[in-house]
């Protein structure tokens, strides 16, 4: 199954890629940071968390309340108003790969 991108919106919108596929009833989820030097973050840091990213999300078309895991921090994640908070995905790294969370 092909890949589709999903909108970003927000303060710092413009620098976030999205994309979302589904295979055989699994979804996955990546996103991503560019042109970091753009966004309100020190010089040699990452931009993460809410001072980056302010109230900047991604819509993904999942019902409220659904689990998924960032495979590359084990953080958990939960989804309000069919969108995730970037400045959680973006919590502890600017990157992410979603997927969802078993019962949830």
């Amino acid at each position: 199954a092909p890949s589709h991108p999903l909108a970003a919106a927000g303060a710092q919108g413009e620098p976030v890629l999205a994309f979302g596929r589904s295979y055989q009833g699994q979804l996955m989820i990546a996103v991503a940071g560019r042109l970091w030097s753009q966004l309100p973050a020190p010089v040699g840091t990452l931009p993460l968390g809410d001072a980056a990213w302010g109230d900047t999300w991604v819509a993904c078309e999942l019902p409220d309340g659904t689990r998924l895991r960032n495979l590359l921090g084990g953080d958990e994640l939960v989804v309000r108003q069919g969108r995730l908070a970037i400045a959680e995905v973006f919590g502890r790294f600017p990157g992410a790969v979603l997927v969802g969370v078993e019962g949830g």
